[in-house]
């Protein structure tokens, strides 16, 4: 299960895999009743850009299989998308999809039990001063280097 850009988090551990691969993750994520978080963004983040940003979170419980399920929904949705529509890699693009997959997407993944919660954020770069966004940006980076050295 691969999207490009898309972050996988355990919302037990905190682990964060390299390779952004379902199935590269802790040992919590075969446990039940824990949760796999994956967050994205839109934008470019740039102070300069009048235009509004977002991170969404998608958090799904893996309880009664739901995480399997889950993942064979989006499996199957994965393998219609068009190779026009992903990179060298064969990773998705999200930018380059079009109503057609879009729609399918929310069809047969978003809206299929099991159920998906949703975390949005929306950021005003522009709003902010770059002073304050290049420390906040130095604080997070050393935060994920001490992350993946533990």
């Amino acid at each position: 299960m691969q999207i490009s850009g898309l972050r996988w988090w355990c919302a037990v551990c905190g682990f964060t895999p390299r390779k952004l691969a379902l199935n590269r993750c802790c040992k919590h994520i075969e446990t039940e009743n824990t949760m796999l978080i994956a967050i994205d963004e839109s934008g470019n983040f740039n102070t300069d850009n009048n235009q509004y940003n977002m991170f969404v979170a998608a958090h799904i419980q893996n309880k009664d299989g739901n995480l399997e399920i889950k993942k064979k929904q989006f499996e199957s949705w994965e393998n219609k998308v068009p190779a026009n529509m992903r990179d060298r890699k064969g990773e998705i693009k999200g930018q380059l999809l079009g109503k057609v997959e879009l729609k399918n997407f929310i069809k047969n993944v978003v809206f299929q039990k099991p159920e998906i919660r949703f975390t949005y954020v929306s950021i005003n770069p522009w709003k902010n001063k770059k002073e304050l966004i290049n420390k906040h940006k130095t604080f997070e980076s050393l935060q994920i280097e001490l992350s993946l050295e533990n």
